[in-house]
């Protein structure tokens, strides 16, 4: 009752105050009001009205009275019905009324004509009326997100006379397809189907120019969409054309076999295939073989044959994380045990959470051997703690393998299964099929790789267009066709067609007996006379790059040329040699996983963070062990250090940082934490930070034991109240924990927009997006230009900002460009006159311009001469494509500002000050394109918003969103176009990150980053 009288009391306030202010918006947002009071009628210049978070279930008649009202917002309260009022509203462009309760749109929504945008997700909407076709200035229709879909079970049929929809949000709907009418959609931008039980697109797709964002997350896509899907837009249009040129179905899974060492895994393959039963020596990596069975329900169409492949994994433990790579959604696998007196519950528990964790939704069945003269016992309650992967009928078989016993039913259950996986009997490409033959046909002849052109050859024989090689290929990659490395320099050209070739030889390095009593320590002339030995010669410099990649092993930075593998370190923990200094500050982060973790996880998170290791005297190769890491980075006061270590009973691994800024460190190691759990889909860690106490006089702090979550803190900010420490008997502010997290409270955008963007002070909160960053800069820029003056009197504290922001704006910027991580071009470029004369505006389009990218190493941002782009073009040329001018120099600017405001110092006075006058004009150039454009093209079609203020956050909903990446793209497109195309800029190239970003770096960074 108490907050709902300061709620009233708030809104008559506001009223009373706008009254007299006569302001054009009015927000009484999450107020607990249930009806509105009549004074709000008097406030007839009001053109938004936001009434979102409340208790409202109808609106008064008066309404009509707010003529001028052209934006309404009403989510998140009470409606079981379009309120009648709204039909006066005749001037209204925008209507939010999601996350209610309304069942149906009534027939009168087609009244409003001058709607543009309408957000109807989050309801219990099946259908919408035909009236909404007279809807034709409606640009963006919303009827699922992330907060909620409608029951819709298919895409209403009047959204096909929607003909200037340029963003179709579908998310969470029911949808089993898309319509291939939706390709009539010509200006669609952004088009949203995620959480669906879709398993394939239209080929109409292909035709919508003007997409630039698809979103098909948490489908049961086919195997092969899926695929193009990770590599995104492009990959999945590759695809599309594909088909279109013919299909054929495809009756072919794999069969994984997964155990421990000397369990009977081969034993059970060879009985599945008919083979008889043999003794078998030590698998080793993976062994591959075909097993072709009638169809149960076909049995004499040769057409539906089924073939499951059957991977046939080594047992040890150490090659398990090798193996993980290979564990896929769409496959049957085969758990198997030898018969015992007592069954293995741990591991079985251990195997079950591998594959939960990296192909959750897999189907597994339980496999006992030797059981010819013997009964197993497995305790049921297996299948109840795992009933998600294992299979709900005949999960658990008995088999004698030299005998036969128990095989027919085993063989009788995966045939049934095979033929009933979602992608059994889908459209397969023929182009595709041809492929595969080929490459089958090598890979049977004894060939185990092949070079990058040999692929692109075949590719090109079998009917697939240039562009589309990258694709194919990595389509054929995740589909365990082949094995690629593209993103790695050094092993683009290599392609792999037997997976079996490459494991083996790497499982010969991981169970060499010195390399487990030198504890992890290895020679590279060790490694090369293993392989040597083996039958290898020559391919040292592939099978270590191959062991680098899949994130086994790092190199050492001394004269003995060797490696580390964190699999191999010993299990004592060092002495860990913390910094000395009162002045830094420390917090902790936790993450707790729900399910015992895959073999690796903490060796993955070493292997990526290994150039922050530190060194000293007595440990000269680094403070590490098998669970834990000491890391660190900058030097003297701008030193920052993490304690990590993962404890396997809690399943939680610690981190603790000491900094000026500890901010700046936890997010870059979480940005390697998410790369390592993004590997193992199944695994969604809880986050906690660790509590602080203050001291009321001193504003000091001391650590508390307590730990609070992520989500009690996001309700804490949300309620705007502090968090209540039960352990340490005190209270703490929640943004005191989390001051500075760019990957903190997503969740809470909507609710804390106001308070996020006010500009923010430099000890208050930096926040997120593009768009803040602008103005960040903009509100800041004389305080940048202060401390360039006044360089040595940067405090670590804001050094530590700086590269904070500095980091957001390359990963936003990345997004923008291509949000699947495809980036065609790198993100910070400066824009300038040839002569490098200063901005003019009577002239500006008669002069020589030159574009000139950076290598964007951290603490080594340089310009990149050999990537620089020349161009002229007329007035006719800077008229038309004025909108992507302005937004593009102005974010470009933006970036050149935090990639170099604190590091004059480290570049030089001389350079920084070209870098700074570069800036100086980008940002000039785009005020005054943005005074004079003139909307032509493609910015024509999708209105003023093009060439408007770039205040847009770019995760948040909506065409702007997706008119702002196709306005970045276009720009580079019209200023470098072949560059753009090649994804090409000197001897820049896109390298893949540890922490699963991407980076433009120049030769000699590329090279000390894959060290």
């Amino acid at each position: 009752m108490k907050d709902r009288n300061r709620g009233t009391r708030e809104v008559a306030e506001a009223i009373a105050n706008a009254r007299w202010t006569k302001p054009k918006r009015l927000s009484l947002v999450g107020k607990g009001i249930d009806e509105l009071p009549e004074e709000l009628g008097e406030l007839d210049e009001l053109e938004e009205l936001d009434l979102s978070h409340n208790a409202l279930s109808s609106l008064p008649d008066w309404l009509a009275n707010l003529t001028e009202l052209r934006e309404v917002s009403l989510t998140a309260n009470r409606f079981s019905a379009l309120p009648t009022a709204v039909r006066s509203l005749r001037r209204l462009e925008h209507l939010r009324i999601d996350q209610n309760a309304l069942e149906e749109v009534p027939e009168w929504i087609g009244d409003l004509q001058p709607l543009r945008i309408l957000e109807l997700d989050g309801n219990k909407i099946s259908d919408l009326p035909a009236t909404m076709r007279r809807l034709e200035n409606l640009k963006e229709l919303y009827l699922g997100s992330q907060f909620g879909g409608n029951p819709l079970g298919a895409v209403p049929a009047v959204v096909r006379q929607l003909k200037k929809l340029d963003t179709l949000l579908l998310d969470s709907c029911k949808l089993t397809d898309i319509p291939e009418w939706v390709g009539e959609l010509s200006l669609l931008c952004e088009l949203n189907c995620q959480n669906n039980r879709l398993t394939d697109l239209p080929g109409s797709v292909c035709g919508l120019d003007d997409l630039v964002y698809l979103s098909l997350g948490g489908n049961p896509l086919n195997p092969e969409l899926a695929a193009a899907y990770e590599e995104g837009l492009e990959a999945v249009l590759s695809y599309l054309r594909e088909k279109s040129k013919g299909t054929q179905q495809r009756y072919e899974a794999k069969l994984l076999v997964l155990g421990d060492g000397d369990e009977g895994k081969t034993c059970v393959s060879r009985a599945l295939r008919g083979l008889p039963f043999e003794p078998q020596h030590t698998t080793r990596g993976v062994d591959v073989e075909p097993w072709s069975f009638p169809h149960p329900d076909a049995p004499g169409d040769e057409t539906r044959r089924i073939t499951l492949n059957v991977w046939d994994f080594e047992g040890q433990e150490i090659n398990h994380q090798t193996h993980q790579f290979f564990l896929t959604t769409n496959s049957l696998y085969l758990l198997v045990f030898r018969c015992r007196e007592q069954f293995r519950l741990d591991r079985a528990r251990y195997w079950l959470d591998t594959i939960r964790a990296r192909a959750p939704g897999a189907r597994v069945a339980i496999v006992i051997t030797e059981c010819e003269q013997r009964t197993p016992y497995v305790p049921e309650e297996l299948h109840a703690e795992y009933e998600d992967v294992l299979l709900e009928d005949g999960w658990l078989f008995a088999v004698g393998c030299e005998d036969g016993t128990g095989i027919d039913p085993l063989r009788e259950c995966l045939t049934r299964q095979a033929a009933d996986l979602d992608h059994m009997g889908r459209d397969w490409p023929s182009s595709y099929s041809a492929i595969e033959d080929r490459i089958g046909e090598l890979a049977a002849a004894g060939t185990p790789s092949i070079a990058r052109a040999t692929l692109n050859g075949i590719l090109a024989d079998c009917g697939i267009d240039a562009a589309g090689f990258g694709d194919v290929a990595q389509c054929f990659a995740t589909l365990g066709i082949v094995t690629q490395f593209p993103d790695c320099p050094d092993l683009s050209d290599f392609i792999v067609l037997q997976p079996q070739w490459l494991t083996k030889a790497i499982s010969y390095v991981m169970e060499d007996r010195q390399l487990a009593s030198d504890k992890g320590e290895i020679e590279f002339a060790r490694m090369q006379a293993i392989w040597r030995d083996r039958d290898y010669e020559g391919m040292f410099a592939k099978f270590h790059d191959c062991m680098k990649e899949f994130e086994l092993c790092y190199d050492l930075e001394d004269a003995k040329q060797g490696c580390l593998v964190p699999l191999r370190f010993g299990y004592e923990r060092p002495e860990i040699p913390w910094s000395d200094d009162p002045a830094l500050r420390e917090r902790r982060v936790s993450y707790t996983l729900p399910i015992r973790p895959p073999i690796g996880l903490m060796s993955r998170f070493i292997v990526k963070t290994h150039h922050m290791i530190v060194t000293t005297p007595a440990a000269p190769t680094g403070i590490y062990w098998h669970n834990g890491v000491f890391l660190s980075t900058g030097k003297g006061a701008l030193r920052s250090e993490a304690l990590c270590e993962f404890d396997r009973e809690s399943r939680t691994l610690s981190v603790r940082v000491r900094a000026a800024f500890p901010q700046n460190m936890i997010e870059q190691i979480h940005a390697y934490v998410k790369a390592v759990f993004a590997f193992f889909k199944g695994l969604e860690p809880l986050r906690s930070f660790g509590c602080i106490e203050i001291d009321a006089a001193t504003d000091g702090e001391t650590e508390c034991p307590a730990r609070h979550s992520e989500r009690k803190i996001s309700f804490a900010i949300e309620s705007r109240e502090r968090v209540a420490c039960e352990e340490g008997r005190h209270h703490i502010d929640p943004w005191r924990l989390v001051a500075g997290i760019g990957s903190f409270g997503s969740d809470l955008r909507r609710t804390l927009r106001e308070e996020l963007d006010r500009p923010p002070e430099w000890a208050e909160p930096l926040v997120q997006g593009i768009a803040t960053l602008v103005d960040w800069a903009d509100a800041h820029g004389a305080q940048l230009t202060q401390l360039v003056s006044n360089r040595a009197e940067i405090v670590p504290e804001l050094r530590q900002e700086l590269e904070l922001k500095l980091r957001e704006y390359l990963g936003h910027m990345s997004e923008l460009l291509d949000e699947r991580h495809r980036t065609a071009a790198p993100c910070l470029f400066s824009l300038a006159p040839v002569d490098g004369s200063a901005w003019n505006p009577n002239s500006y389009f008669r002069q020589k311009y030159v574009l000139t990218p950076f290598c964007e190493c951290d603490g080594n941002i340089h310009r990149h001469e050999p990537g620089r782009v020349e161009f002229t073009k007329n007035k006719k040329w800077w008229d038309a494509t004025a909108p992507w001018i302005a937004r593009g120099t102005k974010m470009l600017a933006v970036g050149l500002q935090l990639a170099f405001a604190g590091m004059p110092l480290l570049i030089g006075q001389q350079a920084y000050d070209l870098v700074k006058n570069d800036v100086t004009f980008m940002k000039q150039l785009s005020r005054h394109i943005e005074l004079e454009a003139t909307p032509d093209g493609f910015a024509a079609k999708h209105g003023a918003e093009v060439g408007g203020e770039l205040a847009t956050d770019l995760r948040a909903r909506g065409g702007k969103v997706a008119v702002a990446r196709a306005a970045m793209m276009r720009f580079l497109e019209a200023t470098a176009p072949d560059r753009y195309r090649a994804r090409s800029w000197g001897e820049l190239r896109r390298i893949h990150m540890p922490d699963n970003s991407y980076r433009w770096l120049c030769r000699e960074c590329a090279q000390r980053t894959r060290r």
